[in-house]
């Protein structure tokens, strides 16, 4: 079983805790750390852009990335939201089983 990060950007914070608590309920990310407002500069619609906006992570398996992705696309206010899965490549053994163990399919 492979892990990941998952590397998202909301509109604000109650976008990214709604986000994150539907990804816990439907056990596609284990856990998910949401980071205070920061300051976006962005290229979009032919301009620089800088808005304000809130980073969250995911932590989950490339099993589950797909209906992952698919759940964030589908509640996310974003015309073309930053969801980026990056491997995780080491780490403590304990932590990652208990990732694989919070995001297995539920029957």
């Amino acid at each position: 079983m492979s892990h990941l990060i998952v590397y998202m950007t909301a509109e604000n914070p109650d976008e990214a805790r709604r986000i994150s608590d539907m990804l816990i309920e439907k056990r596609l990310a284990a856990c998910c750390n949401i980071f205070e407002p920061m300051q976006a500069v962005f290229w979009w619609e032919g301009a620089a852009q800088s808005e304000r906006e809130t980073a969250f992570i995911a932590k989950t398996t490339t099993e589950r990335f797909a209906e992952l992705k698919a759940a964030v696309l589908d509640a996310h206010s974003y015309d073309v939201p930053c969801i980026v899965a990056m491997p995780i490549v080491d780490g403590n053994s304990e932590f990652l089983d208990w990732i694989g163990e919070q995001t297995r399919a539920q029957s």
